[in-house]
């Protein structure tokens, strides 16, 4: 049985590349992190960009998923016996569903009448955000959709399952406001026994009424303790290197309210080292042992995106809630937390986990005797940069490393890499990144839809190396016929990235030509 253990409520790339890439990246098996103690953990538990955590439990081991935005595989499921070391073992959505078109926001795993349900938030075409639901035997999946339960006018994010006073099975989630007449709130609707549909009417828990929170509140997540509910929320901006993002808590005995904020809210606040903290997920860890999975931005690493930290819950003597310190832990990492290396040499069937695509644009993929074939699906012609395949950093400072030989470049195709936060949604996002093709090397942007040429060399006639040496927002590439002897590809550039970005392969050209991959590593500098 799944549960956040809280009083039982349910939660719930033809061109041929051999390739050396070599970057702060997650390991393929997810991310193993940290030590912990009783009291607080090394953050963060999970590296990489994993924004709005949820977390259940089932069995003897912890089940966790998060945000995808624009990128698939849609929602990964990764597994931990310890709440700090982490290996994902799927996602929900091999594709996209067929309502949505992009920005899978907040899954909420539960566990309703003995299957699983994953929640979800998403945009279909034309409208505001809605909150589907797919349903599925195994936590693991596979998980069949069915479709959006709730598209409220003014769109709804942040789902949240919880059972009231009585039992009853209820949805909580965020409902946008006007920011004039109507602020944003955190409402509450009935679902069916087996969760799949609404029943009803809802009903307000909070609006935005404090000043700290900006006018906004959103992320509910709900524990039971003491005779009480606790509604967890996160209020103000969010998301960008502006944030003011932090925790609040509100109070009610009833689930329906009426509820009380705390006085002193907020009770998580960002510190010198971890930036506006928030979207939490409770769990019990054990007995009057509670912890908070939530998101941050590392200060001085926003780049890499928000990534899962964890505090302890205690209820303070005042009766209210208190997380950790009042800011996200800082404690010394252990060798476990840091960037590990990553290595794939394509020898099996199928891509190893953490490879991602645009869910919008999914690339040819094909895998197999030692080789990643990689193009773009279209017939036509295509940009250098038609396909991507990418993975998260977790690390600022990496170095990128592709090797192509002669035959790869036969027929019109091209192939390359670099950093890029494009996602296949509109012209959104960034990219800049090396790509080979015929007999020169070009340094190329990708900015608001617009392909600029940067600059350009020849490329070496038998082999070509292409590199990327990453730190923080600056990136430098060069050119090698040999791997040891190198030639600087224009001026070191400036990604003017914010958040998310991820290291890719690129592919391109004539059509019906595949990039063909060999070998990848992936490892901090």
């Amino acid at each position: 049985m799944g549960s956040r253990g809280v009083q039982g409520t349910p939660g719930v790339a033809a061109v041929l590349f051999s390739l050396v890439l070599i970057a702060a990246l997650d390991p393929a098996s997810g991310v193993a992190r940290g030590a912990t103690d009783s009291a607080s953990s090394a953050n963060p538990v999970i590296s990489g960009a994993f924004p709005d955590p949820t977390v259940i439990k089932v069995g003897r081991e912890y089940v966790a998923s998060a945000t995808s935005n624009g990128w698939a595989p849609i929602f990964p499921i990764l597994h931990s016996r310890d709440l700090v070391h982490w290996r994902q073992k799927g996602t929900v959505f091999r594709g996209r569903p067929k309502w949505a078109v992009g920005r899978f926001w907040a899954p909420e795993l539960a566990h309703v009448g003995g299957r699983y349900l994953a929640y979800y938030s998403a945009i279909p075409a034309r409208r505001r955000y809605c909150i589907g639901v797919a349903t599925a035997g195994r936590v693991d999946g596979p998980y069949r959709d069915v479709g959006p339960i709730l598209c409220p006018p003014r769109g709804a994010i942040d789902p949240f399952t919880v059972r009231d006073e009585n039992g009853r099975l209820f949805l909580l989630w965020k409902e946008s406001g006007d920011a004039v007449r109507i602020y944003p709130a955190i409402r509450a609707q009935p679902l069916t026994p087996d969760g799949l549909r609404l029943t009803g009417s809802p009903t307000t828990l909070i609006t935005a009424d404090q000043p700290w929170e900006r006018g906004v509140v959103e992320a509910p997540a709900v524990m039971r303790e003491q005779g009480k509910f606790f509604l967890f929320y996160a209020g103000a901006r969010c998301c960008r290197t502006d944030c003011r993002y932090s925790v609040g808590v509100a109070a009610s005995p009833r689930l329906l309210g009426p509820w009380r904020k705390r006085p002193a809210n907020p009770i998580l606040r960002d510190n010198a080292f971890w930036r506006c903290p928030g979207h939490g997920s409770p769990v019990r860890a054990g007995p009057g042992d509670y912890r908070l999975l939530y998101h941050a931005f590392r200060a001085d690493s926003f780049l890499i995106g928000r990534q899962v930290l964890m505090d302890p819950i205690r209820i303070g003597g005042d009766g209210w809630p208190e997380i950790g310190t009042g800011s996200p832990s800082v404690l010394p990492v252990s060798a476990a937390a840091r960037p590990r290396a990553f290595r794939e040499e394509f020898r099996g069937q199928r891509l190893a986990r953490g490879w991602e695509w645009p869910a919008v644009d999914k690339p040819r993929i094909a895998v197999g005797g030692g080789r990643l074939r990689l193009g773009a699906r279209r017939r036509a012609g295509s940009p250098p940069d038609a396909a991507l395949l990418t993975r998260r950093i977790t690390s600022t400072s990496y170095e990128g490393l592709a090797v192509l030989e002669r035959r790869d470049l036969r027929g019109g195709a091209s192939g390359g890499l670099g950093p890029t936060t494009r996602d296949g949604t509109a012209n959104e996002g960034t990219s800049v990144f090396a790509s080979a093709r015929g007999r020169r090397v070009v340094l190329l942007r990708r900015q608001a839809g617009r392909l600029t040429k940067l600059a350009s060399a020849p490329r070496p006639r038998l082999r070509t190396f292409l590199r990327v040496r990453a730190r923080g927002d600056r990136f430098a590439f060069a050119v090698s016929g040999d791997g040891r002897r190198w030639r600087g590809l224009g001026a070191t550039q400036t990604g003017s990235f914010e958040q998310g970005v991820r290291l890719a392969l690129f592919a391109g050209g004539h059509a019906g030509k595949l990039a063909g991959f060999q070998r990848v590593r992936l490892t901090p500098r």
